[in-house]
């Protein structure tokens, strides 16, 4: 694994935006439009590439957060979260808990296929930036929605510790997960 520089709040600067712009976090499209083999890997990419910066601008308010970790080939990982207004009715929120919604986790394609070590890297960084923004909070439910497609993430969260909540399906792909945190 490369050595990652610091994590660092996203900036919306010319070099930010640029490096989110040309981030790749899966194979290239297939030529003659064919489709994607994976193709929630490709709309992931699509959003870091083309909204995630504005998003969290616009959802200030929600105190999300971007945060990019560049190693010695450009930017390496991209973690992204936001406070949640109450709470999803599926998932068992302990009373008066802070959700934090993970947005996104994605780490560059030169770091995939290595047995999730540099996702686990990017997971804890996201719930240790989860900490810091919750200092008052002696509990806090984090949750994510994962494409039921996509083994690589759902491997990532039980690795660290979350559950399934509520399973994805054809009609309904993303399924919530969550981890209960506790100081």
């Amino acid at each position: 694994m490369n050595t990652l520089l610091a994590w660092r709040p996203a900036a919306d600067t010319q070099g930010d935006r640029l490096a989110l712009q040309s981030f790749e976090c899966t194979t290239p499209r297939p030529p003659f439009g064919e489709p994607h083999p994976r193709p929630w890997e490709w709309e992931v990419q699509a959003g870091i590439r083309h909204k995630i910066l504005k998003d969290t601008a616009r959802h200030a308010h929600l105190d999300q957060r971007l945060k990019l970790a560049y190693d010695t080939e450009g930017l390496a990982a991209v973690v992204a979260h936001a406070r949640l207004n109450g709470s999803p009715a599926e998932l068992d929120v302990p009373p008066g808990a802070p959700v934090r919604l993970l947005i996104a986790i994605a780490v560059a394609h030169r770091h995939r296929y290595n047995g999730g070590e540099f996702a686990d890297y990017a997971f804890t960084e996201a719930l240790y930036d989860i900490l810091d923004r919750e200092p008052d909070a002696d509990r806090i439910s984090v949750t994510a929605k994962i494409d039921f497609r996509n083994r690589a993430s759902m491997a990532m969260a039980e690795r660290n510790g979350l559950e399934l909540a509520v399973p994805g399906c054809e009609d309904d792909p993303l399924g919530w997960w969550f981890i209960n945190l506790e100081r």
